[in-house]
């Protein structure tokens, strides 16, 4: 959020035209300290993308999506499923196979944004650093929120809800978080497990 924040902050103050916010952008996400290298290669590869631009389109959207994977794919050993580099890959196939069907910059974005989700969704039942807590990664469900937010933008339908970040409570004041646990049995197999507690 930091990152993101600084981005956004570069960008407000930066010139007019496509190229000087572009680059407003990666500079504000560079100067964070200590923020997270992967998010700042995606705005990178944004930048590239936009860099001798005037305006974005979908083939620059696909674009600036494919370099951000390729610059992710460089440090990743491709057995993190659901994580940034495998959800920003699937986001530029699909902004990319849209394209290739030709869509627009709004349709570009959600086909980007539906493919990445769906790999989202497989972390916890296929990456063993996820499906111990059942959860999706973070970094790369804030990615799909700025995807989200800006197809919200372009196409002119409400952005996403924010969470109101409060958990019911029981009659006694107390809050409460129930989990479900899944231990296979014999004939079971560990990913069927898996599945049906982050399903339940």
């Amino acid at each position: 959020a930091r990152t993101l924040g600084a981005a956004a902050s570069a960008m407000d103050g930066a010139p007019s035209g496509m190229a000087s916010v572009a680059e407003a952008m990666e500079r504000g996400a560079r100067a964070v300290p200590g923020g997270p290298s992967a998010v700042v290669e995606v705005l990178a590869g944004l930048t590239e993308a936009l860099r001798n631009a005037d305006h974005l389109d979908a083939e620059r959207c696909s674009i600036g999506l494919e370099i951000a994977a390729e610059r992710l794919a460089a440090g990743d050993d491709g057995a993190h499923a659901g994580c940034l580099p495998a959800v920003v890959a699937a986001a530029a196939a699909g902004a990319l196979a849209a394209l290739d069907a030709g869509a627009d910059l709004g349709d570009t974005l959600i086909a980007a944004a539906d493919e990445g989700l769906s790999e989202l969704e497989t972390g916890p039942v296929a990456n063993p650093d996820l499906v111990g807590s059942g959860s999706v990664d973070a970094t790369a469900a804030g990615f799909l929120l700025v995807l989200d937010v800006l197809a919200s933008v372009v196409t002119g339908e409400p952005l996403p809800e924010p969470p109101s970040g409060e958990r019911p409570s029981g009659s006694d004041g107390r809050r409460y978080e129930v989990r479900c646990g899944i231990r296979p049995h014999e004939g079971c197999g560990i990913e069927s497990a898996n599945w049906l507690e982050s399903t339940w």
